[in-house]
């Protein structure tokens, strides 16, 4: 249900309920109520903004409300069997037992949300801008904890705590010239912060463990007070005597062992921004959209299977003329060997910022009046590139990655043999009839 009210065409209000239900929780939690409410005025109708000619309009607004997930697969909650094949005697018989995951007893992770924000447009609404700042907190967060081997299951699902999100998102529309000569261009930006507020007993939760061949081990991690997802491992000192990567002892006992473990990087980005541009002239199109992330660090385990940790196979040139031997100890990557141990480490923490150019297009709009094609409304050829340009300097094929897990699972910022966004020209027609 929703209310919503104006009065005077200055003040908003709207008021809005909603009861969702979801077969994928438990039978006691199936249900949850999600009210919210937003209020606005604009500025811009009252009778001291009239004698303002660069001013449009100019409205503030504030609102506050819950939202509910259902991010989660169907029968989480429910002890569910799964097939498979056993011999008895001499026959081959369909067999069904429990699965590796523990049914948990599940409640709806919720969302609340502030925001305050204002929209003004100036110059007879030919330039637009937006800003907004929010607070957004989640509780009872869902994410896979993983089981010790005694319990018999691999992992389950928890509600497992609180995290909190603030930022600030701006964006800003234009027509800088309009006439023959169109251009528009349109940008914004977003800065977000987050931080792990609770956890259920006050517990780590540690991110899927990843393997290898040379590593085994997990390397994002919830915990209180940190962001979330942060990358979690040893720091590297350099290199032993013999060649082997050597890490620092943080508990000073002489044993290199979790306790040592510490922070080495974080996958959530400072902010994120877009770019478009819409030009034309006579026909001609150009058409420019720009994309991209700062701040942000990416786990680059490809480094570990090719470089630094493969197990002396098939290695690239460069291991071969950098690395550590008893004349050369000051190099980029350990001694080449078959049986070295390795660590999650700072080694594979990279800068994964970036700006890319996803898409470029540049088309002409064929003058059908001239040509006398009645028949045909529009006609227009067309030549477009997408992913074409990247600039960054992260070391591997994509800074745009994510190996493990959706959106909302803590194993982010990971690239481990991430198949890249391909880079592709396209030449075509559109026709309208």
């Amino acid at each position: 249900g929703r209310l919503n009210y104006t009065l005077d065409d200055k003040y908003l209000f709207t008021v809005s309920f909603r009861r969702d239900g979801s077969s994928r929780y438990s039978t006691s939690n199936k249900w949850s109520n999600f009210p919210s409410a937003a209020i606005a005025w604009r500025l811009s109708n009252e009778d001291f903004f009239h004698a303002s000619r660069a001013l449009s309009d100019l409205k503030l607004r504030a609102s506050y409300g819950a939202t509910g997930s259902t991010a989660i697969s169907p029968y989480q909650t429910l002890n569910r069997l799964f097939s498979g094949n056993v011999i008895f005697g001499d026959q081959l018989y369909v067999a069904l037992a429990p699965g590796t995951t523990l049914p948990g007893n599940l409640k709806w992770e919720t969302t609340n949300q502030f925001d305050a924000g204002l929209d003004a447009s100036l110059l007879n609404s030919r330039l637009r801008f937006s800003a907004d700042f929010y607070v957004k907190r989640t509780k009872n967060l869902l994410n896979t904890v993983q089981l010790p081997a005694s319990m018999g299951y691999q992992s389950t699902l928890q509600n497992v705590g609180e995290i909190e999100n603030r930022g600030m998102e701006f964006a800003v529309d234009a027509d800088v010239f309009k006439g023959d000569f169109n251009w528009t261009v349109s940008g914004n930006i977003s800065f977000n912060k987050n931080k792990v507020l609770k956890l259920y007993e006050g517990q780590d939760i540690y991110g899927q463990n990843i393997y290898t061949g040379s590593l085994n081990d997990y390397v994002n991690l919830l915990r209180e007070g940190q962001p979330l997802g942060i990358f979690y491992g040893y720091k590297e000192k350099g290199y032993t005597a013999t060649g082997n990567i050597e890490y620092q002892d943080l508990v000073p006992d002489g044993v290199i062992k979790p306790d040592d473990k510490t922070y080495i990087g974080d996958p959530n980005p400072d902010f994120i921004y877009g770019f478009n541009s819409v030009a034309s002239y006579k026909g001609f199109e150009l058409t420019l959209f720009i994309q991209g992330s700062q701040g942000n660090d990416i786990f680059n385990l490809n480094k570990s299977a090719t470089l630094d940790l493969g197990m002396g196979l098939n290695l690239p040139q460069e291991v071969y003329y950098n690395h550590w031997t008893t004349q050369k100890t000051n190099t980029a990557y350990p001694k080449i060997t078959r049986s070295l141990s390795g660590n999650m480490s700072n080694r594979f923490v990279e800068d994964g910022s970036y700006l890319r150019f996803k898409n470029i297009q540049v088309a002409y709009n064929l003058p059908l009046q001239t040509m006398k094609a009645k028949w045909m409304k529009s006609a227009q050829v067309y030549v477009s590139g997408q992913n074409l340009i990247t600039i960054t300097n992260y070391s591997w094929y994509d800074p745009e990655i994510n190996a493990y897990g959706g959106g909302n699972s803590i194993t982010q910022g990971i690239d481990y043999f991430t198949y890249p966004a391909s880079k592709s020209v396209t030449v075509g027609i559109r026709c309208t009839f």
